[in-house]
């Protein structure tokens, strides 16, 4: 079985006030909101919902909601004024204004999901013929630039190469997996081919935010800081003590002095550097 490291943030929507009017949502129904415009677009109850609910963003009364027995629906992101959503296997383009929807692309993975961080591409993670598929989607023409197999997730965007959470593995049965092998990798934006490649043991939880030509990465106790095309490390520092040590104590020992973090994508002046 395909191991899964995401959590979804699951919508608590009120009213409130005593006078307000409008419709309650009630923790843990319903997917996570989308907000674009005046509206607030969210899947229905239940992990696998076939449902689609709008609502407003002033009094939070129901605006639409659309369904599909024969998919399930997940509104992903707000894009250029409409929410992106997978239905089954396709990407669809949904407007918030009336609920109707436009078929994008159908990727023909199962287990479809959407990531986007800046600029014209969006990265489509799935299955594919029992492998893991990831591909990136240049939202102008709405097609695919590259695929990769092995490829899981994306975990940040740098300004050429992507780190990226690559995995192996057996077919037991149907729809059963055995994990055999695990590796952060980046690759290349433009092509979507391997660069570098770190190894870590199995089951390793690894997070990563691009700051300048680096990547500074949380892996178990270490914090490394990457260089973005080649994958060297430039610098490592342990952590001892979770409770003892704060981020930026983490960090200024990295870089000698504490950093200045900005809006995300995560920029840090310290890292020019180590440029």
């Amino acid at each position: 079985m395909r191991t899964i490291r995401s959590f979804r943030v699951i919508a608590c929507i009120v009213g409130v006030g005593s006078n307000a009017l409008g419709t309650s949502y009630y923790f843990p129904k319903f997917g996570t909101p989308i907000f674009v415009g005046d509206k607030i677009v969210f899947a229905g109850p239940g992990w696998k919902s076939h449902r689609v609910i709008c609502i407003a963003v002033k009094d939070g009364k129901k605006v639409w909601e659309i369904s599909d027995p024969a998919h399930v629906l997940q509104p992903a992101l707000a894009f250029d004024g409409r929410v992106i959503i997978t239905a089954g296997s396709d990407i669809e383009a949904l407007r918030p204004q009336d609920g109707s929807r436009q078929i994008l692309l159908h990727t023909g993975y199962q287990q479809l999901s959407l990531q986007h961080f800046a600029g014209d591409a969006l990265f489509c993670a799935g299955e594919s013929n029992d492998s893991l598929k990831l591909a990136q989607i240049n939202t102008n023409t709405w097609q695919r630039t590259w695929e990769a197999t092995g490829v899981e997730r994306v975990i940040a965007e740098g300004k050429e190469t992507l780190i990226c959470e690559w995995q192996s593995r057996r077919r037991v049965e149907a729809g059963v997996f055995r994990l055999t092998g695990e590796a952060y990798v980046g690759l290349s934006k433009s092509s979507g081919r391997e660069q570098w490649r770190l190894g870590t043991p199995l089951a390793v939880w690894l997070t990563a935010a691009a700051v300048d030509d680096c990547f500074v990465v949380s892996l178990e106790d270490s914090v490394l800081c990457l260089q973005q095309r080649d994958g060297k490390v430039l610098k490592r520092a342990k952590v001892t003590s979770q409770a003892s040590r704060s981020p930026t104590e983490t960090t200024t020992s990295l870089f000698g002095h504490p950093p200045t973090w900005h809006h995300s994508p995560v920029v840090c002046s310290s890292c020019q550097s180590l440029s």
